[in-house]
């Protein structure tokens, strides 16, 4: 390798590799040490546009926009590395039932319920938010719908809401949703 630092071409099995002061690391190579494949997770790689709004939010922790581009890049990975920009989100905004709701959506695609209940427990009773109320109900209605009790714990589900949310106005729904559910019982 040169020490200008340039960088070099190198030739694996009949692929060139560029490599600008890198080992290269032989995934195929069973004897490739396990500290090197922890530098490459460790080493990740962050867009520019998190990293600018990142930078907002320290000037700016309210900005909505910087906001926006941290859930398009929380919603495009894993939840475990997601989970941290979501907890900052419902920190910053804990009244926002359209944030709150991303948060649980994300955990219920992983399958997460028990993160699921406990994030319901922080949030449903200081959050009069419809659509959350109703991904409650979603919830409960598609986790419970073959236990023995359905029936009993979806019945409680809509009175426990509707305590909380009937008299708001477009809790309508809701209500049309819980007589369907009673005529069917």
């Amino acid at each position: 390798m040169s020490g200008d630092g340039a960088t070099e071409q190198v030739e694996t099995k009949s692929h060139y590799v560029s490599q600008a002061g890198l080992e290269l690391l032989d995934l195929s190579d069973p004897s490739a040490s396990a500290s090197q494949t922890v530098g490459l997770q460790a080493a990740e790689y962050v867009p520019e546009k998190v990293k600018k709004a990142e930078k907002k939010l320290e000037e700016n922790p309210y900005d909505l926009d910087a906001w926006s581009i941290l859930i398009r890049e929380a919603q495009n990975q894993p939840i475990d590395k997601a989970r941290k920009t979501y907890e900052r989100l419902v920190a910053q905004f804990p009244s926002s039932g359209r944030f709150w709701k991303l948060y649980i959506e994300a955990e219920i695609k992983a399958k997460n319920y028990d993160k699921v209940e406990k994030l319901f427990q922080r949030c449903l009773m200081k959050v009069l938010h419809i659509d959350l109320w109703k991904c409650y109900l979603s919830y409960v209605r598609e986790t419970k719908g073959k236990l023995p009790s359905y029936k009993e714990k979806m019945a409680q589900a809509y009175d426990f809401a509707l305590d909380k949310i009937g008299m708001e106005i477009m809790s309508y729904q809701i209500w049309v949703d819980y007589i369907n559910f009673l005529k069917g019982v």
